[in-house]
């Protein structure tokens, strides 16, 4: 819990200074470097390593950062270096994305379809949604049979649940409460056989 409070310390300072710079490019490449520490085993192990040295790893980041064209986030980078806390740059890249998408006015939609979309089907969800929320529509698709047909709709604190699955669900339990009421109703019938 204390690092993920110091790791979004430092992600809201750094989203304040490239705030100010240029957005855009700055998060490009701060995304850009996270794809690369992903994607290099022997970066990402290096960097962590506790035993090897300072100098050493600030030489190694400055290689990897060779090609970038913001200074903030090089210094940033390297701030992090410096003091210790590249091990929290996991949870800062979290931090920084939530800071970017808010001020970008990105709404995440997870919809989960038996199916995929088709194009069509996609671009009136991303139509009919932006309707509905202020800022612009990331669809994330997730295929699930399980879900029967439908769809399901998720973003915000809203969840649309249209699957056949759920509808089934419903008109079972609709079923069992009709049944439940229409043995109370026979019950409170007086026998004429007494």
């Amino acid at each position: 819990m204390k690092s993920r409070v110091i790791a979004r310390r430092y992600a809201e300072a750094f989203f304040q200074v490239i705030l100010k710079r240029d957005l855009d490019t700055s998060y490009a490449e701060f995304t850009s470097f996270m794809q690369t520490v992903k994607e290099s085993d022997e970066l990402r192990s290096i960097l962590a390593h506790p035993s090897i040295n300072l100098d050493r790893k600030g030489q190694l980041l400055r290689q990897a950062l060779k090609s970038f064209t913001e200074p903030s986030v090089v210094n940033f980078l390297q701030l992090l270096l410096q003091r210790h806390r590249f091990d929290l740059l996991g949870i800062i890249a979290d931090e920084l994305k939530h800071l970017y998408r808010q001020e970008k006015k990105i709404v995440a939609v997870r919809v989960r379809t038996a199916v995929p979309l088709r194009d069509d089907e996609r671009k009136e969800l991303v139509a009919s949604l932006g309707r509905d929320v202020s800022g612009s529509v990331e669809l994330r698709e997730k295929v699930d049979p399980a879900i029967v047909g439908g769809m399901i709709v998720a973003y915000q604190d809203k969840v649309m649940d249209a699957s056949v699955r759920n509808r089934m669900k419903l008109m079972r339990e609709r079923l069992l409460q009709m049944n439940t009421e229409l043995m109370a109703t026979l019950k409170a019938i007086p026998s004429r056989l007494a």
